[in-house]
């Protein structure tokens, strides 16, 4: 069971982890680079009544300013935790001195945004919890669980600025979808870039 000061921990640490990832805090051999230079790009498949896209391309000035007041909720937020912790007045500097960094890299930098849209066609389907996992060559890349809808939706959403794209150009992509007893693999097809709108 988590206690109060644990959970101040934790959200201190993601913090910390966000802004380190956002602020390009990498290796100097840029991991990534030429899958970032492939942007934009998109997977997608069909099988049985499901559908599926993936999306991978620059944020949007919008979605920037979105995710820039968010970043300064979270700040917000942490600070009055700090404080109630009575953290050292050094780490509130360091942890406000990355924060500006951060949302400075964020307002110059590109961002990339990684999603996954889909649905399911079937009624029967409605309403019911299911598991999906994204493979590339065998290899998981993302998973998550969702409810079934007969309405597109986001199953998953993330960006970064530098390292590794968390959704890949893959060649063999595949989507696999397990609901009750049943799997179903739907085989993802690389485009250079066609955001499909799931209907």
């Amino acid at each position: 069971m988590k206690t109060a000061g644990n959970r101040r921990l934790s959200a201190f640490a993601a913090l910390l982890g966000a802004l380190l990832l956002l602020s390009g805090c990498y290796p100097a051999d840029n991991p990534g680079k030429e899958e970032r230079e492939q942007t934009p790009y998109s997977l997608y498949g069909q099988a049985g009544d499901w559908e599926v896209s993936c999306v991978v391309r620059a944020m949007t000035p919008a979605e920037k300013e979105e995710e820039l007041a968010n970043l300064r909720e979270q700040q917000e937020l942490v600070e009055a935790e700090l404080a109630e912790q009575k953290i050292d007045e050094e780490t509130c500097r360091q942890l406000k001195e990355q924060y500006e960094r951060t949302a400075q890299n964020l307002e110059e930098k590109t961002a990339y945004v990684s999603l996954v849209n889909g649905v399911c066609r079937s009624g029967e389907t409605a309403g019911e919890s299911f598991d999906w996992q994204l493979n590339g060559s065998g290899v998981k890349i993302v998973a998550g669980t969702q409810t079934a809808s007969t309405e597109p939706g986001l199953w998953y959403s993330s960006y970064q600025m530098d390292g590794r794209l968390f959704i890949p150009p893959l060649a063999e992509g595949e989507m696999v979808i397990t609901i009750g007893d049943e799997t179903v693999t739907i085989p993802l097809t690389y485009e250079a870039y066609t955001e499909k709108v799931l209907s």
